[in-house]
Order: structure tokens, then C-alpha cells, then sequence
């Protein structure tokens, strides 16, 4: 978007929009520097922000907005015969009364735009858009994963707005609490509405997966380098660099996300990215719209997930990357979880063995 095309907005429209960008371009940098010129770049590739209320459009959702991506148009792309991709926004509801409502909303939808900038396209055509996957069927497109990626985005929603107004949360102001505590964050009164968004509903099963994508259960996030952003955040074990949790970051970056998907086949077996894909896709929408879902996709994912959990742990022990006391924490913070995710869901699984 353009300088120009940003004055044309209505202040309100405009507002959020800054809002949005400067929020997410924080979470994304370490530093105010760095911060202003990834803020620039992500305002050029989002070509498209329109706001029910504002502007003469509907949106069917209720609750949100929608973010697309489109082929970019230029006669340097044509000539090259290069595809480069811009995202169009639309925002539901800009009349709701509470501004910092309508921005949460925003965020959301700004950071799918920014995702979609780091997609990535494996060897067979795959192309990976955060935890999404695309591929051309029969002069179709087939999907993979939209759920999951939009638990994820959410989680980057808030993680992000957290660290911009963490004084209107009321519980759960702390990182790990987010990432990898049951509760859902709850707001004070006439700050966000504490409806949320419905992927939020779908949050204790992306959280089991994120507990178990962590690379240092024993180091917190308060205690890394500020000179990383915040999902780009490292360790250091046994004198190997690893990013703190490849999920994260998976959700984000398409090659980083390829490199999950050969991962978690690696330790789940053939294919079992692609079937968890499927299953969770099927779930969540489930979920989200009726609260409750199929006890054989519930059983699935705990089982996935804690073969997931197991496989990792013999990975980074064998390896010297963890010792025991790491195993010991890993395995608290994932029981603590799973215990209460079996619990109220009422899932009956296999236990899942402790491997050390």
C-alpha cells in the first residue's frame, strides 16, 4: 500500500491499520530500527485493507475478517515470468464499541499477511503457507491444515498484542503461560471481548503440540537474548544453536515449516504430518462450532502427539542435547497439560510411556 493510497483512509480505518502493522512488525523484530523497515515492507505487500462499516462490503464472518492472497501484477513480474504474492485484508464489525477489539481483529488478519510473505514450495510442488499446505489436484487446489494455522495465527495474535498492552489481560501475562498453559487469557472489562476468536477454543491441542516442539524446556523466554524476535529466539545445547521451538516458527516460515513436516514423519512416521493435518482440520472446525468433537479424532491427536513427544525425547537424549533433569522437566510440562486436556475432554487413551 502506498503513501498515498494510506491518506485516502478514514482516520478510524487508518488507525487500525497502522495499529496493526506496527504491532505485528514488533513482534517480528528485535529492534525499533529493525522494526521500521520491516513495518515498510509489510505495508507494500498488504495491497488491500477494507472494514465493514466503513466500506461498502459485506463478510459473511461475524467476528473477524478474512485475509487473501493474490498474484502480484507488474510488468517486471511478467517479463521475469516470476510470481510474487500480495495479501488483501477485510475486517467485520469496525462498529463494535471497543476500539482495542476491532485492533486484536486487525492484528489477526495482518499477521496471516505477513506470513503469507515467507511461503515456501518443497520439491513436489507442495507449497507451505505457515502450517498450511497447497497443492494443485486435478486443476483444483487442495488444502491442508487451514485449522491448525489458524490456532497458530491466533496464538501469534496475542503473543503479540500481550507484549504491546500486556495491562489488559487479567490472567495469564506471562509468555509461557500463553504458549503452554491450559487457561485462556481473559481480558478486563471494555478492553477485548473475552469471546475471542474461535480458533482460541482449539488452543489445549495446539499447545499440547507446542510443549512438545520445545527445544529447552528449562530456559524461559525471559531469559533469551533480546536480540532475537521473538519466535527467531535460540539456545545453545551442548554447544549446537537451535531455535527454542520449531512449531513456532513453523507456523510462520513455509521452509521452516517443510522442515517440520520431514520431522514429524521422521518420528511418527510416513505421511503422519499430512494425516494430522487432516484429522485436526476436521476437529477443530467441529470444535469451534459445536464445542465438542469425534471421540476417534480426539484419541488420534493425543496419540500422535505423544508418539510426537516420545521420538523427540530419545532424539535430543541420544544425542547429548538433553539429560535427564531436561527429559524430567519436558515430561511435567507435557503431563501437566495432556492430564487436564484428557481430563475435560473426557479423551480415554493408551498412557503414554515415560522414556527416561
Amino acid at each position: 500500500m502506498t503513501a498515498d493510497e494510506m491518506k485516502k483512509m478514514p482516520l478510524e480505518k487508518l488507525e487500525l491499520f497502522l495499529g496493526a502493522t506496527d504491532i505485528v512488525s514488533e513482534f517480528m523484530t528485535p529492534d525499533i530500527k529493525s522494526k521500521e523497515k520491516y513495518r515498510t515492507r509489510l505495508i507494500e505487500d498488504i495491497k488491500g485493507f477494507k472494514c465493514q462499516g466503513i466500506d461498502n462490503i459485506n463478510i459473511k464472518k461475524n467476528n473477524g475478517g478474512n485475509c487473501r492472497r493474490y498474484v502480484k501484477k507488474s510488468f517486471i513480474n511478467t517479463i521475469l515470468r516470476r510470481k510474487e504474492y500480495v495479501s488483501k485484508i477485510r475486517i467485520a464489525n469496525i462498529k463494535k464499541p471497543s476500539f482495542m477489539e476491532q485492533l486484536r481483529v486487525a492484528i489477526h488478519e495482518v499477521q496471516h499477511g505477513d506470513t503469507n510473505r515467507y511461503y515456501s514450495q518443497d520439491s513436489n510442488g507442495i507449497t507451505y503457507i505457515g502450517l498450511k499446505k497447497i497443492k494443485e489436484v486435478n486443476n483444483k487446489w487442495e488444502t491442508k491444515g487451514t485449522e491448525l494455522n489458524e490456532a497458530m495465527n491466533e496464538m501469534y495474535n496475542l503473543l503479540s498484542f500481550e507484549k504491546r498492552f500486556p495491562e489488559t489481560f487479567e490472567n495469564n501475562t506471562d509468555t509461557e503461560k500463553l504458549l503452554y498453559g491450559y487457561n485462556r487469557p481473559r481480558f478486563i472489562a471494555g478492553s477485548a471481548s473475552n469471546e475471542g476468536t474461535s480458533s482460541i477454543r482449539t488452543w489445549p491441542f495446539l499447545k499440547l503440540l507446542l510443549v512438545a516442539s520445545d527445544n529447552a524446556p528449562k530456559t524461559k523466554y525471559k531469559n533469551l537474548s533480546d536480540y532475537e524476535s521473538f519466535i527467531d529466539k535460540t539456545v545453545t545445547l551442548n554447544g549446537i544453536s537451535l531455535f527454542k521451538n520449531d512449531l513456532l516458527r513453523a507456523g510462520k516460515y513455509g521452509e521452516q515449516a517443510i522442515n517440520f513436516n520431514e520431522q514429524f514423519d521422521s518420528f511418527c512416521g510416513e505421511n503422519a504430518w499430512d494425516t494430522f493435518l487432516t484429522v485436526t482440520d476436521s476437529m477443530f472446525k467441529c470444535i469451534k462450532k459445536e464445542h465438542r468433537a469425534k471421540t476417534i479424532d480426539l484419541t488420534y491427536v493425543i496419540n500422535t502427539i505423544d508418539k510426537y513427544k516420545n521420538a523427540k525425547i530419545e532424539y535430543m537424549f541420544n544425542r547429548g542435547l538433553w539429560g535427564i533433569t531436561d527429559v524430567a522437566e519436558y515430561e511435567a510440562r507435557y503431563d501437566t497439560l495432556r492430564s487436564q486436556i484428557v481430563r475435560d475432554w473426557n479423551i480415554t487413551t493408551t498412557e503414554h510411556k515415560k522414556s527416561k
